[in-house]
């Protein structure tokens, strides 16, 4: 939920010119953030450089969740006090925004027949972020049980992930505003798909730190360039309800993979067999990522009637 509002103010923010490069830095600061939370996180279960508590009933690994609150409650209070919204709603009655937003919402999802580049990104998000969503739920299970990591190990994986994620993200963003968003897309489902296959063919820790940094270099560009690649499709006065069918489509599908992985795992198969799914996910949005036109998409929304 807090991401639709996120998301629903990079399209004021800047123009059609500069939105992938906005979109990579706030990413990448994005990163900087969760790098620098588990470097505190690190003291709580790390070996000499910690634990800072006792480890009795799991404790210690228990706390980095308030850790995590904290640091939520911390960075997110300077954009409620100083960030200031540009737009200015129409004045309604208490019951009619409640009311009419489950309309609006019904009439938004029947509009997307129009606009077929939309409707493909949303489409291809339900398969490509079901299995992303997946990798960082799965990764430190197939860390201990696969490639025998300790938490140590893991954490400090977690870091390096953030770490070329996040110059990922910051990199591609100016890839993104010279190529467009779509090659950029395209370019880091190659890398999952790549990293994945590596994890899977050599279980090994080099070969996993390999496809580890793999993933990280189309982590971060994924989650920018399909934002920006949104921002580029709708207008600015839609922003908050289709950037709400955006989170939807990351979001509906999430299930799928960890559940066809736990199958996988739980009736006879390998763990890095039931990376498998992962895999079909990731190519099956990679498919319908190819039939978008980037270029076309953009004109299909400023010239419906709806955008007034």
């Amino acid at each position: 939920l807090m991401f639709v509002f996120y998301n629903a103010f990079l399209p004021g923010l800047g123009d059609a010119s500069t939105v992938g490069r906005l979109s990579g830095k706030g990413w990448a600061l994005g990163y900087l953030g969760g790098l620098l939370c588990l470097v505190v996180c690190l003291g709580f279960v790390g070996k000499g450089f910690g634990p800072w508590l006792p480890t009795d009933d799991g404790l210690n690994i228990r706390a980095t969740n308030l850790v995590v609150a904290a640091w939520l409650l911390l960075f997110g209070l300077p954009m409620f006090l100083w960030v200031k919204d540009r737009s200015s709603p129409p004045k309604q009655s208490v019951a009619a925004p409640w009311s009419g937003a489950v309309r609006q919402v019904l009439r938004t999802i029947r509009s997307l027949r129009r606009y077929p580049d939309l409707l493909r990104l949303l489409v291809a998000r339900l398969f490509f972020n079901d299995a992303l969503v997946a990798i960082m739920a799965l990764s430190a299970l197939y860390m201990v049980e696969t490639i025998k990591m300790s938490g140590e190990d893991i954490i400090l994986t977690g870091i390096w992930l953030n770490v070329v994620a996040g110059l990922g993200a910051y990199a591609f963003g100016h890839v993104d505003d010279r190529i467009g968003a779509k090659t950029t897309l395209v370019w880091s489902l190659f890398f999952l798909i790549g990293g994945v296959a590596l994890a899977m063919a050599r279980p090994d820790r080099t070969s996993f730190l390999i496809a580890a940094t793999l993933i990280g270099l189309g982590m971060g560009p994924n989650q920018s360039s399909s934002r920006t690649l949104m921002v580029r499709f709708i207008v600015p006065q839609r922003s908050g309800e289709f950037f709400g069918l955006f989170e939807l489509s990351g979001k509906a599908s999430i299930w799928i993979s960890p559940l066809l992985f736990s199958l996988i795992r739980d009736f006879g198969g390998s763990q890095r067999q039931a990376m498998i799914p992962l895999l079909v996910m990731f190519g099956i949005g990679l498919f319908v990522v190819l039939f978008i036109d980037e270029k076309r998409g953009s004109q299909e929304m400023v010239s419906s009637p709806e955008s007034t």
